[in-house]
């Protein structure tokens, strides 16, 4: 599912984490997974697109692969399509209007977060220029790789622990550790996390991640807290401190 976390200018999310995927790839650890790129590029007089669908590969069951290629292409498409209809119907508004029509800019990027500990973490960023303004969406996939299942935050620790509990306040912590990226107001704002809260991981963080102007103000970046897996190894479950 898609979640339109929105901004209003040209980002790049992924720059800090561009060594991450070359770094672990001599991890013992590691999964049996690949990936490489399908990309997808059109350009018609409504809209202008540049896609990437991440393509894995890997000795796993190959169930379990197809469904984690089928469902993250489908999530791809679907974009494509809805963007498609919104620049359909938006020229032809302005058309009516005689006013001038500028195509839609749409494109994506994806990284490989995490992939070791028969779990693979993968966030993508959705681009999008319209009307002169850019904008952006980010979401990511976690998966058990022995099932092939989604991970809710909550499959990441062991039964029973106050998973909540222990995650606010960390969040809280940081948050008013910065003061700089995170206004006074921001804890004040932080009411807990979600029983769906988006996140990802990375080799050595729980990355919670919030929606614009949830716990800060709508113009920064999406706001993302880092947890370092350290801080958690009472309550995480032992296969996410392997390696």
């Amino acid at each position: 599912m898609l979640c339109p976390f929105k901004s209003h200018y040209t980002f790049c999310p992924f720059q800090e984490y561009s060594t991450y995927y070359v770094k672990n790839r001599n991890v013992s650890n590691r999964n049996a997974l690949t990936v490489s790129t399908k990309n997808i590029s059109s350009e018609n007089s409504k809209i202008h697109e540049s896609l990437q669908i991440p393509v894995f590969q890997g000795q796993i069951n190959p169930r379990v692969l197809q469904h984690i290629n089928d469902n993250i292409k489908s999530d791809i498409l679907e974009f494509k399509s809805q963007m498609e209809t919104a620049a359909n119907e938006y020229s032809k508004n302005l058309i009516k209007q005689g006013k001038p029509f500028t195509p839609f800019e749409i494109s994506n990027t994806y990284l490989v977060t995490y992939n070791k500990n028969d779990i693979l973490s993968i966030s993508i960023i959705y681009q999008q220029y319209i009307g002169g303004r850019n904008s952006y969406i980010r979401t990511t996939y976690n998966y058990d790789l022995s099932s092939g299942e989604s991970m809710p935050l909550r499959s990441l620790f062991k039964q029973g622990v106050d998973y909540k509990g222990t995650l606010n306040k960390l969040i809280t912590e940081k948050i008013n550790e910065n003061k700089q990226l995170y206004p006074s107001i921001s804890s004040k704002q932080f009411k807990g996390i979600a029983e769906d809260q988006p996140y990802y991981l990375d080799n050595n963080n729980l990355v919670i991640f919030f929606r614009f102007n949830e716990i800060a103000p709508a113009a920064s970046e999406i706001p993302v807290i880092r947890i370092p897996l350290s801080e958690l190894s009472n309550i995480l479950k032992p296969q996410l401190l392997r390696g």
